[in-house]
C-alpha cells in the first residue's frame, strides 16, 4: 500500500501538470483502467462495512486490492505518454487512487510516505 502510494506520488510529480476532471473518459478502453475504476467505487462501502461490523481489516483488504489493481494498470498502461488526452485521463485516475490510498491508510493509522 505504501509503496503504491509513493509510486502514485512520483507519477504525479513527474507529470508536472495541473490535473482536473476535464478529461476525455473515452480513452479508458482497457480492462486495467476499468478494474481500477470499479475498485475505486467500492471505497465507501468498504469503510461503512468496516464501521458497521467493527472489522477494520475490511478497509485493509480493500486498500491492498486497490493497490494491486493499480499496479496491474501501471504495468500495462503507460501513464505519462505523448498523447495528452490519454496522459490527462490516466493521471486523473492515478490521482484518484492516490487520494483513496492516503485516506484508507489514514483510517488505519498508517503513514503515507510520498517517497521510498
Amino acid at each position: 500500500m505504501q509503496y503504491t502510494f509513493a509510486r502514485t506520488c512520483s507519477l504525479l510529480r513527474k507529470a508536472d501538470i495541473e490535473i482536473n476532471d476535464d478529461v476525455d473518459y473515452s480513452v479508458f478502453t482497457d480492462n486495467e483502467s476499468f478494474n481500477v475504476i470499479r475498485k475505486l467505487q467500492g471505497f465507501k462501502e468498504a469503510v461503512l462495512n468496516a464501521h458497521d461490523k467493527y472489522e477494520p481489516f475490511m478497509v485493509t483488504r480493500y486498500i491492498v486490492g486497490l493497490a494491486q489493481e493499480f499496479n496491474r494498470f501501471y504495468h500495462e498502461c503507460p501513464i505519462i505518454t505523448d498523447d495528452e488526452r490519454i496522459k490527462k485521463a490516466r493521471l486523473l485516475l492515478t490521482l484518484s487512487v492516490n487520494t483513496v490510498l492516503k485516506e484508507g491508510m489514514k483510517l488505519l493509522g498508517m503513514e503515507a510516505p510520498e517517497k521510498m
